[in-house]
């Protein structure tokens, strides 16, 4: 426990249960909107209660428009390695005002009298951001970084109320247009069924897709999952409900499928990425309908959200779509199956916990 009485402030340990059902919490409930994370934080000075809804980790995404660059990546890591060793929690402040002007006058100094941020597209970076502790001369001192990267981060801010207290800070990524705290991969994964390819054609393509170059690539994405289960998922949406509702074709050869917020992307003739792949989309609904519609696999190339969000009620064939695989969960259920990592504590329950539903 801190001083002010918040559990694990500080960087996230992810060989903890207790962590891991935070971790899943906390990435729930920022798929939640504005005004109902707004409301568990309403009222409250959590640095003297440090207790309630309002309190847990922060997840830091890189640009959301395109992949960032080896120095975008390594100005990241460092932001988050030493916004953790400031003094935790943090509490999230407004910075409208003369402490945005006194920040912003600092951040114009430390770039003119270091010889450091010469490049033209170097700012000097407050560590953490203003906005967590409401400090103008940064805490964890200057870091150079990219104009993008600091935009980024300091963008990705608004997703987290005022009130919010940061007990620590993650490395993030996008899913389906949410920023969440990415959990390291489970295993390394297998080649090869443990079982060995089904003899079942259905089956054996979800296998082939699981047990390809897709896992190695994409299953940080689905944290506690092994590939025995990610493949009864592909195979339920590849063959289950919603049906023809959501998908495409892929190519001359290949197949597209939407389904919990994850897609499934099947060619009959192996290539570089094997026979398809399967995971959650940075760009979400939109960039299922750019596959099936013949677009370009956005999240796998580095072009997502640029494109605006899906307009339901457009008159498209897609809102059948989306009618159909939210039937199928239920009002009120999760995206995808509660699952429990192998020797972790299972996977909470939205609507339970730390952040309430």
């Amino acid at each position: 426990m801190t001083e002010s009485g918040v559990a694990h402030a500080g960087p996230i340990d992810f060989n903890s249960a207790d962590q891991w059902e935070i971790v899943e919490q906390h990435n729930e409930w920022k798929a939640q909107t504005a005004s109902q994370k707004s409301a568990g934080c309403r009222g409250y000075s959590r640095l003297q209660t440090g207790a309630g809804e309002c309190t847990g980790p922060v997840a830091v995404c890189p640009p959301r428009m395109r992949d960032e660059t080896a120095d975008e990546t390594r100005q990241r890591m460092d932001y988050i390695a030493r916004s953790n060793k400031t003094k935790l929690p943090r509490q999230r402040v407004e910075t409208e005002g003369p402490l945005r002007a006194e920040a912003s006058k600092l951040a114009k100094l430390e770039r003119r009298n270091n010889p450091v941020y010469a490049a033209t597209d170097t700012v000097a970076g407050h560590v953490p951001d203003t906005a967590w502790g409401g400090e103008a001369n940064p805490p964890g001192g200057w870091l150079p970084m990219s104009i993008s990267l600091n935009a980024a981060l300091g963008g990705q801010i608004g997703a987290y109320p005022v009130g919010y207290l940061a007990t620590g800070f993650a490395a993030g990524a996008w899913v389906n247009e949410i920023c969440v705290i990415q959990w390291p991969c489970s295993t390394t994964g297998s080649t090869t069924p443990s079982g060995g390819w089904s003899s079942e054609q259905d089956r054996r393509r979800a296998q082939q897709i699981v047990y390809g170059p897709s896992w190695k690539k994409h299953c940080h994405e689905f944290p506690g999952w092994s590939q025995e289960e990610l493949t009864e998922k592909v195979l339920q949406i590849l063959y289950g409900a919603p049906a023809a509702e959501c998908e495409g074709p892929l190519g001359p050869k290949g197949t597209v499928r939407y389904g919990d917020g994850i897609i499934v992307t099947y060619t009959f003739t192996s290539n570089t990425e094997g026979y398809g792949s399967v995971y959650r989309p940075r760009d979400g609904f939109n960039e299922f309908i750019r596959l099936a519609e013949g677009g370009s696999q956005a999240s796998e190339l580095g072009t997502a959200g640029k494109e605006k969000p899906y307009n339901r009620g457009r008159g498209s064939k897609w809102d059948m779509c989306l009618i159909t695989d939210e039937t199928r969960k239920g009002p009120g259920q999760p995206k995808t199956r509660p699952v429990a990592k192998p020797g972790r504590a299972p996977a909470p329950v939205p609507g339970q916990g730390k952040f309430p539903k």
